[in-house]
């Protein structure tokens, strides 16, 4: 049996944070931000599966699905536009 070398290893490296972001065509994504505050674990995950499947899906997650979660500023921006679709349906 070999021994494995540290370089060999697979490293985990954490997520990096993310932020709402707008490409120029107006889509709404998640994109990798630095400066962005870091969600905890559930909320990072249940926001990237939701804005995988698609932007509505991320802005229902964040309206309905996340309202009484503390989220950083940039993602409550966005979270009360959600909140306001979900009312207006």
């Amino acid at each position: 049996m070999r021994a494995r070398s540290p370089a060999s290893e697979v490293t985990k490296r954490p997520a990096p944070a993310l932020a709402p972001a707008l490409t120029p065509h107006g889509r709404l994504h998640l994109a990798a931000a630095e400066d962005s505050p870091t969600l905890p674990g559930d909320v990072d995950e249940r926001l990237r599966e939701a804005f995988d499947r698609g932007a509505g899906h991320g802005l229902l997650q964040l309206g309905a699905g996340e309202i009484a979660t503390a989220l950083p500023a940039v993602f409550s921006y966005w979270r009360e536009l959600g909140s306001l679709f979900v009312t207006a349906l």
